[in-house]
């Protein structure tokens, strides 16, 4: 899950923990002095392009506010690259009675220690990989864990935690109703439930709309259709994040700069609503239009030949795929395992089990 151009140090265990994944960030920072080009305590309030008779020449005016001083200041440029990620407007489903629960309801996304669940009876909803990480996590300070969830996990749980099927409704009394008419009384609610995708600072003029959380008008989930100095990093679900970002990154690098041309605004249009027909076309629901799961390899390799760089090593698709079946089979223990890569692109494991 490295950055291509820069490993992660070999002395690290293969599965890090958030200190070191933040540790890695400050020394890419360091490494490649960007820090000149950061300015911190400093909150996007407002981005529009600015339309003159030239189109070729739009500029976008970026409101800035200090984050202490509550200062704003316009300032003007000829691109915009939105990178905030997806991660901090949690999504709470709408189940009936929730908000009547006398004990307590939290999100992952507010989700720091297990120990605020010691010796509680809690319902986890959800089972994504947070579901699943943080199921593991409580389930050793509560007294009962239920995952709550749509499928049956195929590999062992602790011996603490009851899957359940989903939420169909919360009574005041703490009992929680799944959908297969089975009750248990609860002290407390986590939902592992994702993240909505929200761009408060974008103008209406900016030609970015947000509808059952997919982002249009988007070529390829990068770049803004009608006005391509707007464009886009990481809005893609299930990816191998870093290498993903990396390729966006050169794509985005190579259109401004004049070395590749994008397809015209209709053909930019009828190539994201393709994609999009084709999800559908696959059972996905709508909110499902950024997902990309086992299709990222194809993406990532078309994303980098149209920048015209070199796609990512094999090792990235193997190993990854690797782990995401060894985490399905032994969820408990997959993460003692210890991948070494070789100068030649393979990998080796010492495996626990």
């Amino acid at each position: 899950m490295a950055f291509p151009d820069f490993p992660f140090p070999s002395e690290w265990r293969s599965f890090m923990s958030h200190q070191q994944v933040l540790k890695y960030l400050e020394d890419y920072t360091s490494h490649f002095n960007l820090y000149k080009y950061i300015h911190f305590n400093s909150v996007i309030t407002s981005v529009r392009p600015l339309i003159g008779e030239d189109s070729h020449k739009l500029q976008w005016e970026v409101v800035v506010t200090n984050a202490d001083t509550k200062e704003s200041q316009a300032r003007i440029f000829e691109a915009v690259v939105v990178c905030s990620g997806h991660y901090f407007v949690p999504l709470i489903p709408s189940i009936p009675g929730l908000e009547s629960f006398p004990g307590l309801v939290m999100h992952s996304h507010d989700y720091r220690h297990p120990g605020a669940f010691q010796g509680k009876r809690v319902v986890i909803l959800g089972a994504g990989s947070s579901g699943q990480d943080i199921c593991l996590e409580v389930a050793k300070k509560a007294e009962i864990v239920y995952l709550s969830h749509k499928k049956n996990l195929p590999c062992k749980l602790p011996d603490n935690v009851k899957e359940h099927k989903p939420i169909s409704s919360v009574s005041i009394d703490g009992t929680v109703y799944f959908d297969d008419g089975q009750q248990q009384n609860v002290d407390a609610i986590l939902l592992c439930t994702g993240y909505n995708f929200s761009f408060p600072f974008l103008d209406f003029d900016c030609n970015i709309e947000l509808h059952d959380n997919r982002v249009t008008h988007l070529y390829k989930h990068i770049f803004n259709t009608k006005y391509p100095t707007l464009s886009f990093i990481g809005l893609n679900l299930r990816i191998c994040p870093f290498p993903q970002f990396s390729l966006q990154a050169q794509y985005i690098m190579a259109v401004l700069s004049g070395k590749k041309k994008l397809p015209s605004e209709k053909d930019m249009n009828a190539d994201e609503e393709k994609d999009f027909q084709e999800k559908l076309s696959c059972g996905l629901g709508k909110h499902y239009a950024h997902l990309l799961g086992e299709r990222q390899w194809d993406y990532d390799r078309t994303i980098a030949q149209l920048a015209g760089v070199e796609p990512l090593c094999a090792v990235y698709e193997d190993l990854y795929t690797y782990v995401t079946d060894r985490r399905r089979e032994f969820l408990m223990d997959y993460k003692s395992d210890e991948y070494k890569l070789a100068s030649n692109g393979m990998w080796t494991k010492n495996e626990t089990l």
